[in-house]
């Protein structure tokens, strides 16, 4: 990765290099992330840029109105998170032998050890881990009962991403950001088999949304609720968001 760069026109971005052949940009959490071919001569770089000066300005414009609204998260009792596009309440109690956090009907239940010394950060990092955990335990059971022989990942995992929603490597491995989870059962559902459909095609061709299509009919619904909520649910500070 390149130092970001600064345009005369008032775009700073950063640069990404690949063994890719062509440029893209993508704006993600309000900033601008450009991928381009190893070798490529920056100024063709900037030319890229300022000729899509346009797309990205309304793009980050979107995206910044979206995160002003985002209040800092202070991981204390009495707030709440979501799971599965649920919302659900965080109880925080005091004077446990050891710091743990276990999700149930009644929502997420942290008890931290009266030898913390920043509840808040071992709250955050307590939930997260649960997060995981839940993530991991949905995903198991979703790969075990698919029955697709074309589309079976060699491995599986749940990543951090918060600038994607997951990854499928030429080794046909799939990893999903557990902030997925956050979402809908129907969002995350497809999201998953998005990321399975890329094991046969490593592209988003034609063939690709076809093949989606046959396994998740009611996919635009998903790709609608991720265009209006993504950015905040993928944020590191999310809060909760109005339907």
């Amino acid at each position: 990765m390149e130092a970001a760069v600064k345009e005369p026109i008032d775009l700073i971005y950063s640069i990404h290099r690949s063994r890719r052949r062509s440029l893209s940009i993508k704006v993600v959490q309000g900033e601008v992330r450009v991928n381009a071919p190893h070798g490529l001569a920056e100024r063709e770089i900037q030319q890229f840029v300022s000729a899509k000066a346009n797309w990205i300005n309304r793009h980050l414009a979107r995206q910044q109105q979206q995160l002003s609204k985002l209040a800092e998260r202070l991981w204390e009792n009495g707030e709440t998170l979501q799971y599965l596009g649920e919302t659900y309440p965080l109880w925080v109690h005091l004077g446990a032998k050891q710091s743990h956090c276990e999700f149930n009907d009644n929502g997420f239940q942290v008890a931290l050890s009266n030898r913390v010394k920043q509840p808040q950060k071992n709250t955050q990092k307590l939930v997260e881990d649960c997060y995981k955990a839940l993530a991991k335990q949905w995903l198991d059971h979703f790969i075990h009962s698919w029955q697709v022989a074309e589309l079976q990942p060699s491995s599986h995992d749940i990543a951090s991403f918060t600038g994607k929603w997951g990854s499928c490597s030429a080794t046909r491995a799939i990893r999903m950001s557990w902030r997925l989870w956050l979402a809908p059962e129907y969002v995350v559902r497809y999201v998953v088999i998005h990321e399975l459909c890329h094991l046969k095609h490593f592209n988003h061709s034609k063939a690709f949304w076809q093949l989606v299509e046959q396994h998740d009919p009611n996919y635009p619904a998903a790709e609608a609720w991720l265009k209006r909520h993504g950015i905040t649910v993928l944020n590191p500070h999310y809060t909760a968001f109005a339907n």
